[in-house]
């Protein structure tokens, strides 16, 4: 809670006419923690990184929806990735459903043999972690997310060896150089880490935003920033197979409707057989992954029971607060304290309370005023 006044101090600092895209940035962040999920994405879509998406024209529009076919993202991913030896999916840190998404993807590549789990936040003592069986929140920041720090529970419980590759970059080090240091560092610390120890080894790596690019990142003033992805490739010669789930649909709001109502799911994929990349409109990833809009069900987004993993538990009338605001918490029993909790949601006092969504199990309920 005091994390999140302070991103609430900083970004109220921020002019409407021109905003802190750093502090909504933060904010947007802190939000998603604490299961303010949909404020999130309305708090980040002020920042002028979210201005001026490109939507297509009605017609436009009709010809990208003739063109291409509505498949099931999850299903196209294992068919797309049975021979590739590294797999690359991103999130945008304020999105936890992205995240949610990854879980299922983690899962499935691991009974196809995949053994290694890099992930950008993560930080620590690996081995312990491993041993441990979940993550503490020192382990990381953006696994401090419940959704993030479950993905991290089930995938070490399902037999992954979890990889920190993220650079500690020297503080003496500024501005593009600093770019240039952590795209080369990550990709050497996955080499160093997993592949220059075992070679054939089978890789999910899990990013932030485009990092998985196999295209440079254009700065301005005619400097370019090769990205983690497209160094790994030419260290190794390891072509990874990149899925993006960051870009919105390029649609106005008949052309989303006629999408979703192709859609076998809650996550898809448009494919487009003329084109020579089916899966994207880009030559930087190889798939995007689009997802359907968020409905809240008694308070929560409804992506969130992934699949019937979690179900809804009405929060104890003893843990909701008389006045202001509260984040409610529950815990897997048997974690430690510093433990990232199973579910969070903040609550406040004379409105409806919302669920926790929790999996099955034994927890511990706590809160935070």
């Amino acid at each position: 809670m005091s994390d999140l006044r302070k991103a609430e101090a900083d970004a109220a600092q921020s002019s409407g006419n021109s905003p802190d895209n750093g502090a909504l940035s933060m904010l947007a962040t802190q939000q998603s923690f604490v299961g303010d999920t949909e404020r999130a994405i309305d708090t980040f879509n002020h920042t002028s990184w979210r201005q001026g998406l490109k939507i297509l024209t009605e017609n436009e529009a009709k010809t990208f929806i003739a063109d291409h076919q509505v498949r099931d993202a999850l299903q196209a991913i294992l068919e797309q990735t049975r021979d590739r030896q590294i797999v690359m999916i991103n999130e945008a840190h304020h999105v936890p459903r992205d995240r949610a998404f990854a879980t299922l993807v983690a899962l499935e590549l691991r009974k196809r043999g995949f053994q290694y789990l890099a992930m950008e936040t993560l930080s620590g003592d690996m081995e312990a972690m491993a041993a441990r069986g979940y993550s503490l929140e020192s382990n990381g920041y953006y696994n401090r997310d419940p959704v993030f720090g479950d993905f991290i529970r089930r995938s070490l419980a399902a037999g992954y060896t979890p990889i920190a590759y993220e650079a500690d970059i020297p503080d003496d080090l500024e501005g593009d150089a600093r770019g240039e240091y952590r795209e080369e560092k990550q990709a050497q610390n996955l080499i160093d880490r997993v592949l220059g120890k075992d070679p054939k080894a089978r890789i999910l790596v899990h990013v932030g935003y485009g990092h998985l690019s196999e295209e440079a990142f254009d700065l301005g003033g005619g400097k370019m920033l090769k990205q983690m992805a497209e160094r790994l490739k030419a260290k190794t010669g390891i072509d990874p197979f990149s899925i993006d789930q960051t870009q919105p649909l390029p649609m106005n709001d008949n052309g989303r409707a006629a999408i979703f109502s192709k859609a076998p799911g809650r996550s898809f994929v448009l494919v487009s057989p003329l084109s020579g990349n089916p899966f994207s409109e880009s030559s930087a990833v190889d798939m995007y992954v689009y997802h359907r809009p968020t409905t809240l069900v008694r308070g929560r987004p409804d992506w969130l029971d992934m699949g019937g993993y979690r179900k809804p538990q009405e929060i104890s009338a003893k843990l909701l607060p008389t006045s202001g605001r509260r984040l409610v918490q529950a815990f897997v029993a048997g974690e430690s304290a510093d433990a990232v909790p199973m579910d969070q949601v903040l609550v406040t006092a004379g409105e409806p309370a919302p669920v926790f969504m929790l999996p099955k199990g034994k927890f511990r309920f706590a809160y935070q005023d």
